[in-house]
């Protein structure tokens, strides 16, 4: 079997969904998606918090979400830090100033702002499918995917990514339902407690951030006295982390 380590859920989708596209089944596991929640669900303490906010607070709260900007791009760490310094009092000084503001636009912006970060917080992936990179991530069943994966049988069809028929490429020798091998496309929420000895090929799709999570990742194959290969894709940013990593291996040294 093979597993495809990501360095984050987006990614992983783009590799799950192109691999997909081009006749080949696997299966995702990421973190941190949560199916919805089930009606009649109690509301969290924060929300109800919010709630009892005088109206003054709320005016000041809406009056900051509208006046506040963002740090430049070009700043330092100290300047991201402290850029929301005074803004209070800024918005303190315009209020008697400044119209009643109104809670749709105020919330409006606060949802643009919090997609753009959203969209920003994955790196571009070139000689992708805008379709791809926009694309929801889908809720699997952990538990039901790992069964999946380690099971001789073929993949469920509710575990393929809901593509139509049109965008995919059929291929001979894939690893369609045909075949045994697995190929399971995560992030690093598979990188521990994963022991399995099916696993014969590790590929690192994001090089890791961590020589820690390097090992561990490396760690799901050759378990138990069988062999395995690791498969790395080494950026520019990569190179410095890869080179120690590649030294300490020849020189037979600890990994830390």
């Amino acid at each position: 079997h093979l597993i495809i380590f990501c360095n984050n859920k987006a990614h992983a989708n783009i590799v799950y969904r192109q691999l997909y596209k081009r006749g080949v089944q696997s299966l995702l596991l990421v973190g941190g998606s949560r199916p919805p929640k089930k009606a009649g669900a109690k509301e969290t303490p924060s929300k109800a918090g919010r709630e009892r906010l005088s109206d003054e607070e709320e005016e000041r709260l809406r009056l900051i979400a509208r006046n506040s900007k963002r740090a430049p791009r070009g700043a330092d760490a100290w300047e991201r830090a402290t850029w929301f310094a005074g803004q209070n009092d800024h918005a303190a000084a315009e209020t008697a100033e400044q119209p009643e503001v109104d809670e749709v636009e105020a919330e409006e912006e606060a949802v643009a702002e919090d997609e753009e970060v959203e969209d920003t917080a994955a790196e571009p992936v070139s000689g992708v499918d805008i379709g791809d990179l926009k694309a929801p991530i889908p809720f699997f069943d952990r538990e039901e995917v790992l069964r999946a994966f380690v099971s001789p049988g073929p993949i469920p069809p509710h575990l393929l990514p809901p593509l139509p028929a049109d965008q995919v490429i059929e291929s001979e020798g894939s690893a369609g339902p045909a075949t045994s091998r697995k190929i399971l496309v995560c992030t690093d929420l598979a990188s521990r407690g994963l022991d399995t000895t099916c696993v014969t090929h590790v590929v690192l799709f994001d090089f890791p951030t961590t020589a820690i999570d390097y090992l561990h990742r490396s760690g799901r194959t050759a378990r138990a006295g069988t062999r395995g290969k690791v498969t790395a894709l080494v950026g520019k940013k990569d190179r410095r982390l890869a080179d120690q990593i590649r030294l300490a291996i020849r020189q037979g040294g600890v990994i830390n």
